[in-house]
């Protein structure tokens, strides 16, 4: 009995249209390309998605907070350009990554100085670094 309880409530659900699609999409691509639902490809499509799905997480305690924070997918790019160029100018990884961590570290910290104490509204404080980075 508890088993049928559980399907019903998910075929009742406001999900379940979204859920249908995934499956749709998922065997439409399958049947263009057999190898779309192989799992170098699935691991190639999480792995892409793993930027955004971290944005995403950090992005919703702000809200859940409170906050607005326009400038979490700018500095992310930001983080990926310096590492980048400081790659490329011969810097090894594991100087590259903390370095990388701490620069956004230290406009996190500039952003939440303007916010909590000059009381500067996040919408407007998260705009600047937004249009800099």
């Amino acid at each position: 009995m508890q088993k049928n309880k559980g399907i019903r409530k998910v075929f009742k659900s406001d999900n379940l249209g979204i859920f249908v699609a995934l499956v749709g999409v998922i065997v439409l691509f399958s049947m263009i390309n057999k190898n779309y639902f192989t799992t170098g490809n699935l691991v190639n499509i999480l792995t892409a998605a793993s930027l955004t799905g971290l944005i995403a997480v950090g992005e919703s305690l702000l809200l859940i907070a409170g906050y607005m924070d326009l400038s979490a997918g700018s500095l992310a790019a930001f983080a990926g350009v310096s590492a980048a160029i400081m790659m490329r100018a011969g810097m090894p990884v594991s100087v590259t990554i903390p370095v990388v961590l701490i620069l956004g570290a230290l406009i996190g910290c500039v952003n939440a100085f303007f916010i909590t104490q000059l009381k500067i509204d996040a919408f407007i404080v998260t705009m600047a670094p937004y249009e800099y980075f």
